[in-house]
């Protein structure tokens, strides 16, 4: 054991250079899945992501696919026999405000050990890290009981169509690691449940309303427009809101603070900042006020208590929901919301708490869709492997979990989720910057090298054992 870690610390050593310029160069290309565009499925940046990835794999000399870029494919081994798949996504989230990054977005800027970029850590630095496993597999030559394959995603953010469409295509892989989360092994996934309530505030004195840029991300900004109806000549700052008055217009600039819809605890909404400063000073209209007394109490709170569903169970525990995005257009207000709910519990269940709630405001479920979970068999030999792997190398004592984020482990068979986020201190940063899905998001070269290692051990390992 200890000569073989030494000959994959070696080898992460020698090829530090390439990957970071991997990274960077997947980073740098802005593809946000977007199936409205007129190059499908996904737009072009997802295309040109999906080719830039597959290139790599051919200059490593890896069989490459394309699945009618959907997703790809790149792999080492016999075709013909089994297959242990790794899966990582190239589509990212919206950028949001630009003026909010250190960093340009899209830059791939890599300073004192990190590199910075949306997408860098959700999740192209985990499709460049399994390139690496298979560079180690080949320049190893080590004898495979399985075909290894790096899948690459391109819609996970939104649909994972990409997914849908590779089963109803294709031969699903036989065992597939998601990694997209935290180490060591995600076992069980909440269902998501994702809905437009409306409300129709034609007549009335809001002028527009833009808070939001993703349903999976709680929102930082939004900026309100009303009338002043009251003839108000003076507003007071707050906190979350800088108010301004120019004749019969009052806008307000409302702040909070960014987080993964999965995880909103602790997160300022600014939907949320924007209701209360409303309600506090006044400046609704009668129609208005039930409709953001609602939304205040639904975007202040994080596990459905507006809507009567704050459900848990001892698998996966509590329901959270997030209000992502608040808009106004043609008179409609329109609030999408994103839930996590436990494996226990139902879409049924929420949709009929959900309509019930906001049926109280004037309100209408208008659109949901509901994402089930899913739950792997804690018991698995895999499970318990890649746990120790993982405690092994690290020396620490973490078990199997479950969490409320999404991967393609929920749409594909026999699958589990497994790091390579390691948890480590991110640097340090405002609230709201630094992690998946934030401003400033980045990555650290030292956890993608510890990822790497263990990642590589662990395919080693699975590829002795029955699958």
């Amino acid at each position: 054991m200890d000569k073989l870690i030494e000959k994959i610390d070696a080898f992460i050593a020698e090829n530090e250079q390439n990957y970071i310029r991997d990274i960077q160069t997947l980073v740098r290309i802005k593809s946000i899945a977007d199936p409205n565009t007129d190059v499908k499925p996904f737009g072009q940046g997802c295309r040109d992501a999906l080719d830039k990835a597959l290139e790599m794999g051919k200059s490593m000399g890896f069989d490459t696919e394309n699945y009618e870029y959907y997703c790809g494919s790149v792999s080492i081994g016999d075709k013909n026999k089994k297959d242990i798949a790794v899966w990582a996504h190239l589509d990212v989230v919206p950028e949001g405000d630009e003026s909010d990054w250190a960093f340009p977005p899209y830059s791939g800027e890599f300073k004192d050990g990190y590199i910075f970029g949306r997408g860098c850590s959700d999740n192209k630095a985990a499709a460049v890290m399994t390139l690496y496993i298979l560079k180690f597999l080949k320049e190893n030559n080590i004898p495979l009981n399985y075909q290894i394959k790096l899948m690459l995603g391109c819609s996970e953010e939104t649909t994972m169509a990409d997914t849908k469409y590779y089963l109803e295509h294709y031969k699903p892989n036989d065992l597939s690691l998601i990694a997209d989360v935290d180490f060591p092994v995600c076992y069980a996934e909440k269902g998501i449940y994702e809905a437009n309530i409306e409300w129709d505030a034609s007549g009335t004195n809001l002028i527009s309303f833009d808070g939001g840029i993703a349903s999976n991300v709680v929102p930082d900004k939004a900026v309100v427009k009303i009338k002043n109806i009251n003839g108000v000549t003076d507003l007071p700052a707050a906190e979350w809101v800088t108010p301004s008055i120019d004749g019969d217009i009052i806008t307000l600039n409302c702040k909070g603070t960014s987080s993964h819809a999965a995880w909103p605890e602790g997160a300022q909404n600014a939907i949320n900042s924007a209701a209360s400063y409303l309600l506090a000073n006044n400046l609704l209209d009668e129609k208005l006020t039930p409709i953001f007394k609602f939304i205040e109490n639904a975007a202040g709170t994080c596990h459905g208590e507006a809507y009567g569903i704050e459900f848990e169970d001892d698998v996966t525990g509590i329901l959270t929901c997030n209000s992502g995005m608040l808009h106004l257009k043609n008179g409609i207000l329109t609030l999408n919301i994103n839930i996590r709910y436990p494996v226990s519990d139902t879409g049924e269940a929420i949709t009929s708490g959900i309509t019930n709630a906001v049926g109280t405001s004037g309100g209408k479920l208008a659109w949901y869709n509901d994402n089930k979970g899913f739950a792997f068999d804690k018991n698995h030999p895999a499970v318990s492997m890649l746990t120790d792997i993982y405690n092994e190398l690290t020396g620490e004592n973490k078990e199997a979990y479950t969490m409320g984020g999404g991967t393609y482990a929920r749409k594909l068979p026999n699958a589990i989720s497994f790091g390579p986020g390691l948890g480590w201190p991110k640097l340090p940063m405002a609230p709201g910057h630094g992690g998946a899905h934030q401003p400033d998001e980045h990555y650290s070269i030292d956890s993608f090298k510890m990822s790497l290692k263990i990642y590589i051990l662990s395919i080693l390992k699975l590829n002795e054992i029955e699958i």
